[in-house]
């Protein structure tokens, strides 16, 4: 049968079905088209279930809630105990904000179904992953009054609200999540989540506390194990963490966050072989996911291998031409190869098309500053940091650019903000040990000397330039 518009003037009875699948077919690419058979067939049967759901769902893509509801009123008269489409209008009711409908078509749908509450739970947490937060949070809510202690709604409740930044109300949610958790004696994960929570907010101890009692459950949970991994490296429990991982990557030899920690973790022990290796069996293991040959290249680049991590983020780029921190590191690269004009090509290329990215801000900044063009590295810095108060590497800079201006008063109220919003990057505490040298107060600088080597004990950077300031001290120089 050909399907035209001259054929479908003679359409028939018998020929529905050929029609209302081709209809279904072209929906995406001949609108116009599709919407005819469908209100032919409608015309020639005005009951025909099929295609009026089909039509009802054509409407409500192209936006015209007002024709996709009737349509939808109309299959409900027609097909009262048909769950599928209860469900479906009810969904439909929450996209345009018809809530009154769609908490009565759902509270119908649990009497009716035995498994409603697991597809509408499927529904938030979907919708939750789509990004479309509003519709979600109606799900998880409607479902808290209608199970007001089931664990797994607040957990996933409060999951939500985490991700929109709520953070208190997250946390009662967890807390009810857990009580009613241990009333039922049930396992799921929810210590895990609300150690992510407590960690995220740099409550580390506590966060730590949950991570145990998690791993207590399931001594082998693998996001478990590698987010307490993540916490000990914060701590600087480095040995901890390196026995943690050596169990993980036991277990499964190609866990992509392990193999990524561990990397990072040998190169802070100048372990560059084998992290080097770490890395490698990361690319071997995802050969098309472009983080695996980033971070090889920045393993290279820590061990100045600096051609071997070009190749590397080359490749990296290939696969996703949109990392901005591929594209920093690449430029980063090239300045430390000393093709400086090659850097800047591509800092200024992509600082066209991501102008307010807080990674190339940053490092455009900071090879500014090496250049000795100390204004233009401020400009930049200073647009960062207005950008993001909190920036403790970008306000760290900034306190250096100062510093080399002669504004020192100024310079010391930025390094001590960059340490109070930082206080984990022992790179911060070195610049500041060396400003506190610069300006003869060499009790504070022994004190960032000794914190930055609790975080980064055997780093060559902190134990040579602590070397010089002694010799500098001792010689009153």
């Amino acid at each position: 049968m050909e399907f035209d518009k001259k054929q479908l003037a003679k359409m028939e009875d018998d020929d529905i079905a050929l029609w209302g699948e081709y209809a279904d077919k072209i929906t995406a690419t001949d609108k116009e088209f599709a919407e005819q058979i469908y209100q032919k067939i409608l015309t020639i049967d005005g009951e025909h279930t099929t295609a009026l759901s089909n039509y009802a769902i054509f409407l409500q893509d192209l936006g015209r809630y007002k024709e996709a509801k009737l349509i939808y009123t109309r299959l409900l008269q027609l097909e009262k105990d048909n769950t599928n489409l209860t469900f479906r209008y009810g969904a439909f009711c929450v996209v345009v904000g018809d809530l009154e409908t769609a908490d009565k078509l759902f509270t119908k749908l649990l009497d009716q179904e035995l498994l409603a509450a697991e597809r509408l739970m499927d529904k938030a947490n979907e919708l939750a992953e789509l990004g479309k937060y509003r519709d979600a949070e109606w799900y998880y809510r409607f479902m808290m009054r209608q199970i007001p202690d089931d664990p797994f709604i607040l957990n996933n409740y409060a999951l939500l609200l985490a991700d929109l930044g709520r953070f208190e109300e997250a946390e009662n949610y967890f807390k009810k999540a857990l009580f009613e958790n241990d009333e039922l004696g049930s396992d799921i994960s929810i210590e895990f989540n609300y150690g992510n929570l407590l960690f995220l907010l740099d409550r580390i101890e506590e966060a730590e506390w949950y991570y145990d009692k998690a791993l207590a459950k399931d001594p082998k949970d693998l996001p478990a194990l590698n987010n307490y991994v993540l916490l000990l490296v914060r701590k600087g429990e480095f040995p901890k963490a390196e026995g943690i991982l050596k169990r993980i990557l036991a277990v499964n030899p190609a866990d992509m966050i392990a193999l990524q920690t561990y990397s990072n973790l040998l190169v802070r022990s100048k372990k560059y072989e084998e992290a080097i290796h770490c890395a490698q069996t990361l690319v071997d293991s995802y050969p098309n996911f472009a983080p695996a040959y980033y971070q090889l290249a920045s393993v290279l680049a820590d061990s100045d291998r600096l051609e071997g991590a070009l190749a590397m983020l080359d490749k990296s780029i290939e696969i996703d031409p949109t990392s901005v921190e591929t594209i920093t590191l690449k430029a980063v690269t090239l300045a430390d190869m000393d093709k400086y004009e090659e850097s800047q090509k591509i800092f200024e290329k992509a600082l066209l098309e991501y102008p307010n990215d807080p990674i190339l801000r940053y490092h455009y900044a900071a090879m500014l500053f090496d250049w000795e063009r100390y204004d233009d590295a401020e400009r930049w810095i200073v647009a960062l940091i207005d950008q993001d108060p909190e920036h403790g590497e970008g306000l760290s800079l900034l306190g250096s650019i100062l510093k080399q201006q002669g504004k020192v008063y100024e310079a010391r109220m930025l390094f001590e903000r960059s340490l109070e919003k930082d206080p984990h990057n022992p790179d911060i505490w070195l610049q500041a040990a060396t400003f506190f040298h610069d300006t003869r107060d060499y009790v504070e600088s022994d004190k960032c000397f000794e914190k930055a080597l609790e975080l980064s004990p055997e780093d060559d950077r902190i134990l040579e330039e602590k070397d010089r300031c002694t010799k500098e001290r001792s010689s009153g120089k």
